[in-house]
């Protein structure tokens, strides 16, 4: 099934850092765009990726942005849900097995 307003991408990688031995990215994501006309648009894009650290377990990332356009003005939105290890944040014992989590939403809106 085609959708002429639909991209998608997908990729795999595999990694290697002194102290990791190996990890493994996956990431996808998908932009849908939507002309209505009239000077009017609509654009949303969703974003996933994983990191797996083999044993220090699977950190994901969630971004969902959206905006709409209808003539000179433009209205904005964002969430993201991020997970970063205690390796990434540069964390000492006993930290070394969690997982942290943070939150961002965000809007705008402009006027010209």
């Amino acid at each position: 099934m085609e959708f002429p307003n639909l991209a998608r991408s997908s990729e795999k990688s595999r990694t290697s850092e002194p102290e990791l031995k190996i990890r493994r990215r996956t990431a996808a994501s998908a932009i849908y765009n939507k002309n209505f006309g009239n000077d009017r648009n609509r654009a949303n894009s969703f974003v996933w990726g994983q990191n797996d650290d083999g044993d220090e377990g699977h950190i994901n990332a969630f971004l969902y942005e959206t905006d709409y356009q209808f003539e000179k003005n433009s209205i904005f939105g964002r969430a993201e849900r991020v997970q970063k290890n205690a390796h990434e944040l540069v964390l000492p014992a006993p930290h070394r097995k969690a997982i942290f989590g943070s939150v961002c939403i965000q809007s705008a809106t402009c006027a010209i």
